[in-house]
């Protein structure tokens, strides 16, 4: 049974690390008020704003910031500032913290799935939701966090999918997260324990060919046979050569889920996309015709 985190309550405190891509400390407002709004508490990490390159940070500066916010008895919940790219190369040292002695809502997405792996492999629920930055950027961003603010109080949530599917009236819990980081945690030889488990993806910006690379070094690594079933968030702005692959993202997917009989759950609005709605990993959900639904407290 997985660890689930205890929901916010006004005077609760939220921590800010940016684990991947440095922080712009210009446009913390727009969070910060966020955060004030719901009567939480908003603290920064030790770190935060500190740039090295393209991160935000050294390694040892941002794993140190990500043991502070756990270690931390206050914190509730941690947001990471934005994605990008950083937090596999602490791959490694992510795996000697004991995160399920210290529950608490990790969110993010993108180069957070390392997180999301790390939790889940722990039993440690988690929020693959929008990152910090992300805040009023546009109108749905503001709808995305209106609905993550209700889900860290411990409302139900229901996630609405296109079309029909076989896989109705089930139960089961959900891994995954961006289908590039998935690739590289398994390059580095996360084994996750995921039989019957609902594998969620989402991807951005990748060509036809390496997206079917991703795929093909997934099913060598016995994923689609130990899954339930696949849901697919967005997948956007994919590109194709001069000399076409072949197939769309849709057609890849349908053909390693038709060779293990697995259906899929199509559309989620999760991921890359500019409606990016919460949804919980590591946690029960309930598939009914048109709607994922997770529950609350």
């Amino acid at each position: 049974m997985s660890i689930v985190p205890p929901y916010l309550k006004p005077g609760d405190s939220v921590a800010l690390i940016a684990p991947s891509r440095f922080m712009d400390m210009q446009k913390l407002k727009p969070f910060e008020e966020w955060v004030n709004s719901h009567g939480w508490k908003l603290v920064v990490s030790p770190n935060l704003g500190l740039q090295d390159g393209q991160l935000g940070g050294n390694d040892d500066q941002r794993l140190n910031d990500i043991r502070w916010a756990l270690e931390n008895p206050n914190v509730k919940a941690v947001f990471a500032a934005r994605g990008g790219y950083g937090l596999i190369r602490l791959y490694s040292k992510l795996q000697e913290l004991e995160f399920s002695k210290h529950p608490k809502w990790w969110v993010g997405f993108s180069d957070f799935t390392v997180m999301h792996a790390l939790l889940f492999q722990q039993g440690v629920s988690s929020l693959h939701a929008p990152m910090a930055m992300q805040i009023g950027a546009n109108v749905e961003s503001n709808q995305n966090f209106t609905q993550l603010a209700q889900v860290l109080k411990g409302s139900k949530h229901g996630l609405g999918f296109a079309e029909r599917n076989t896989f109705v009236n089930k139960k089961a819990k959900i891994w995954g997260g961006n289908l590039s980081m998935i690739y590289a945690l398994l390059a580095s030889g996360h084994k996750p324990e995921i039989n019957g488990c609902v594998l969620f993806l989402e991807e951005l910006d990748e060509y036809l060919y390496h997206f079917d690379r991703m795929i093909s070094a997934l099913d060598a690594n016995g994923i689609f046979e130990k899954i339930s079933a696949v849901t697919v968030g967005s997948i956007i702005d994919m590109h194709d050569n001069e000399v076409p692959f072949g197939k769309n993202a849709k057609q890849i997917l349908m053909d390693v889920c038709n060779k293990h009989n697995k259906p899929i759950i199509w559309d989620l609005n999760v991921g890359h996309d500019l409606k990016n709605e919460p949804l919980k990993l590591g946690f029960d959900c309930i598939f009914e015709d048109s709607e994922l639904i997770q529950r609350g407290a």
